[in-house]
């Protein structure tokens, strides 16, 4: 019995001097395993929500979308898998400066191993290299003109240019001035036309009946009445291309810059007349 005792307590002792090197050895494998699983997902029930909203969206390549929802979920929870996938998100972009920034920062804080890790640290040369080369196609920086007591003064400033429709020959507006300052001119024309033709119906009237009253009477007065249509029509006529001609000068003067500054269009009101003045300063 006293040799049985004794057997006893030597093996508690030996176990109780081997639970710290037990307690150690659980802990360094808990810690490997931590630190292996670098994409472990969150523990936050709310961060963990955002994870999966963003890998939805970055699924139909809607990566502004993911970016948010990834954001959102690191706020949560600051978890490394956030930052692989922003960076993941933003090398889709091309925005190789964010992608760099986060991958860099999921390498300092989950500290993947295996191809994980050789996956990050390539898309990180790989960015770097694409960055390089845009850096190279960049033209170079034209050095500031010094002002130099000693450096020759500036010559005399270039004269403007004029304006395009001057640069192209006349410009729109004159030239449908003169299309219907001509036919305003027609128009005239054809009233002077019908007028001479009132007056030559009324001299034929005349030479028929001479007199108030004669055999011939009924075929004066119809030349008469054919006089005075024609003459109406003429007055018609030469109102009509007045108003043309008067538009059309307006038009030619407004249709310059250079004289529409010194034209003055004003209009004007009176019991004789209505209608507008045009004046040029010369």
């Amino acid at each position: 019995m006293k040799g049985t005792n004794q057997e006893s307590i030597s093996s508690r002792a030996h176990a109780f001097a081997f639970a710290p090197l037990l307690v150690v050895l659980l802990l360094c494998e808990f810690a490997t395993t931590a630190r292996g699983d670098a994409l472990a997902k969150p523990t936050n029930p709310i961060a963990y929500e955002y994870l999966t909203a963003g890998n939805r969206l970055y699924r139909l390549r809607e990566f502004e979308k993911a970016i948010e929802e990834y954001k959102a979920g690191a706020v949560r929870e600051d978890a490394p898998v956030f930052y692989y996938n922003l960076g993941q998100c933003y090398r889709q972009l091309g925005r190789y400066d964010d992608a760099i920034w986060h991958y860099q920062r999921f390498l300092d804080r989950g500290r993947p191993t295996g191809e994980v890790e050789a996956a990050v640290k390539s898309f990180i040369s790989q960015m770097r290299g694409e960055l390089e080369k845009k850096a190279m196609k960049q033209p170079p920086v034209e050095p500031a003109p010094s002002s130099t007591a000693g450096s020759p003064s500036p010559g005399p400033a270039a004269p403007a240019a004029p304006p395009a429709e001057e640069r192209h020959g006349m410009p729109s507006r004159r030239k449908l001035a003169l299309a219907i300052g001509a036919a305003g001119g027609a128009v005239v024309v054809l009233g002077g036309g019908l007028g001479l033709r009132a007056q030559s119906f009324k001299d034929d009237a005349a030479e028929i009946c001479p007199m108030a009253s004669c055999a011939r009477a009924d075929e004066a007065n119809e030349l008469l009445d054919r006089g005075k249509t024609n003459a109406r029509y003429a007055n018609v006529a030469f109102g009509v291309g007045g108003v043309a001609i008067l538009g059309a000068a307006v038009l030619w003067i407004t249709g310059s810059p250079a004289e529409r500054k010194n034209a003055a269009i004003v209009p004007q009101v009176s019991r004789t007349f209505a209608g507008v003045a045009a004046s040029m300063r010369f």
